[in-house]
This record gives structure tokens, sequence and C-alpha cells, in this order.
């Protein structure tokens, strides 16, 4: 069994349940590996979040805007929320 089940869904359009599970891993550095190079610049019209099986507890991804070298807006990854479920 996996510890961590990482999870992707946009906003408008979740699947739902293990269909947006984009991860299954015992690695904790996997998750914050893949949302960089996977999800930071396309994150806006989604959720990241990550279930932890053993301490059984739900985190969301917080993610904050800087601007890049061309002065765009862009999204990266800041950390972890714990949520209620």
């Amino acid at each position: 069994m996996y510890r961590y089940l990482l999870f992707y869904y946009e906003d408008y359009y979740p699947l739902g349940g293990m269909e947006d599970c984009v991860l299954k891993t015992n690695n904790y550095d996997d998750l914050e590996q893949l949302i960089h190079e996977n999800y930071e610049d396309d994150w806006y019209m989604g959720t990241i979040a990550y279930y932890d099986t053993l301490e059984d507890k739900y985190f969301v991804a917080y993610m904050e805007t800087y601007e890049n070298e061309d002065h765009f807006d862009r999204w990266r990854f800041a950390g972890w929320e714990e949520k209620q479920p």
C-alpha cells in the first residue's frame, strides 16, 4: 500500500475519486517534484491535493503568483495547507 496519493482535478470537470489520482508513492519528495514538472503553470484551473494514508490527513497545495522574465504572471508551488474532511 502506498502512503501518499496525489490528486489533480480541474475545478469545473472533476472526475471524482481515484480517477483524479495522478501519483501513488511512498516518497514524499515525489509529490513536489511532480507538481514542479507538470502542474505549476496549469494549476489556476484546478486543485492539487494529497492524502497521507498513514496519518489519515488531507492537504491542498498552496500556489503563489510571481512575475517571470517576460513580465507575465505565473504560478508556483508554495506549500501545503491541511484541510479537514
